[in-house]
């Protein structure tokens, strides 16, 4: 190369190298750094890209460009681990707070990662995101974070403790459901769930116990093979809406007709309905008593038969027959009746009642399916159909 040849290649070489420093000093690092790596700068490259990491303020491509910056130097280097490590440092922020959308092995490795950078304070935490309270506690003790140490292992016995009790929990309701204290067993889920609502097993297992238990004033029994539709009321009222017992007619009041129990009669009453309560032609007009059986015309239209059955009543109308003790209602050695609660209960009046093959308390909170014997070798005296 001659002296002219060699003058122009370093007055060319200067103006290059000299290109990416005018760049940084305008604030174009961008261009900057390609100027730097057309020169082969590397280092000044390596450094103007940390620099744009730095003044990056969305994660994502301020880790962008540290991976970069990673792939471009040796891990050896001045600028590899520096890299590596803010790398790291960054990937495990964005996974605290992608809240659980990092894969788990993704996870592992950068924890692996962070270890092998002798980034042990940081490593135990992603460790901590993997649940590997073994690792973290190990690496918390190599880093001499004994703070940070004796929180982990409180709140590790917090956990276990937690954890037992809701395995207490756990056994208990299901105890309570088997022996009949349904009420019981949905309080104790309840009070639960009022601290720990993520738990949906206790949540899914309190719906169904309380989709089975009988709240309403009717229930649907099968006793001695014959089904009985009872209703509780008393007194009992009938009508269009509202009522102990609904009949969608036109032609009744909103609350039409009332039977009870008084001075040891069983008695009806007309509510001053619209379109009248009658009786052989005749419209009632006070109290009347039902005697031995009574056939009456609702409105005008719907006829209704009542007659006495046990200590309450029978009704017959629209296809329909429903019993009401008026009262509680005695079936064989059980007495059934409504809780302060709302919920239908059986009482065992001497032996404790068998509750689906198990020995119950003697006060039931009655729920669907359930079935009742007084003996676990006797028949089922009663089962639980409908409310």
């Amino acid at each position: 190369m001659g002296l002219l040849s060699r003058l122009v290649h370093r007055l060319t070489h200067n103006t290059v190298e000299d290109q990416g420093s005018r760049f940084e000093a305008q604030g174009r690092l961008e261009e900057a750094y390609e100027a730097y790596v057309s020169s082969g700068q590397l280092e000044q490259a390596i450094r103007v890209l940390l620099v744009r990491a730095d003044s990056e303020l969305d994660l994502q491509k301020r880790l962008a460009l540290l991976q970069v910056a990673v792939s471009r130097t040796a891990a050896d280097s001045p600028f590899g681990r520096e890299t590596r490590q803010r790398a790291a440092s960054l990937r495990l922020d964005l996974a605290k707070n992608s809240k659980g959308s990092m894969l788990q092995t993704e996870l592992l490795a950068l924890a692996e990662l962070l270890e092998s950078l002798d980034m042990k304070r940081e490593a135990a935490d992603a460790f901590g995101l993997l649940g590997d309270s073994d690792n973290q506690s190990r690496l918390l003790a190599g880093c001499g974070a004994i703070d940070a140490l004796e929180s982990l292992l409180e709140n590790q016995q917090e956990q276990r403790n937690q954890q037992r009790q809701r395995e207490d929990l756990w056994k208990e309701i299901h105890r309570l459901e088997a022996i009949g204290q349904r009420i019981a067993c949905l309080k104790l889920a309840q009070q639960w769930l009022e601290s720990h609502p993520e738990d949906e097993p206790i949540a899914a297992f309190s719906r169904a116990v309380n989709a089975r238990l009988i709240r309403s004033n009717g229930i649907s029994l099968r006793v001695n093979d014959e089904v009985l539709h009872i209703v509780t009321d008393h007194p009992l009222t009938l009508g269009r809406a509202d009522c102990s017992i609904d009949i969608p007619s036109p032609a009744l009041s909103r609350q039409h007709l009332q039977v009870r129990r008084a001075q040891e009669q069983l008695i009806v009453e007309d509510l001053g309905s619209r379109n009248g309560t009658w009786l052989a032609g005749v419209r009632l007009d006070g109290p009347l008593p039902i005697g031995n059986g009574i056939d009456l015309l609702l409105g005008g239209q719907v006829p209704l038969h009542i007659e006495p059955w046990n200590q309450g009543v029978s009704l017959r109308f629209a296809n329909q027959h429903i019993v009401a003790p008026l009262g509680p209602l005695l079936i064989a050695d059980f007495t059934l009746c409504r809780s302060d609660t709302g919920c239908m209960q059986l009482h065992g009046q001497t032996n404790t009642p068998i509750l689906n093959d198990l020995s119950a308390e003697k006060c039931i909170d009655l729920a669907i399916g359930d079935k009742i014997k007084s003996l676990r070798s006797g028949p089922v005296l009663l089962e639980v159909i409908a409310s």
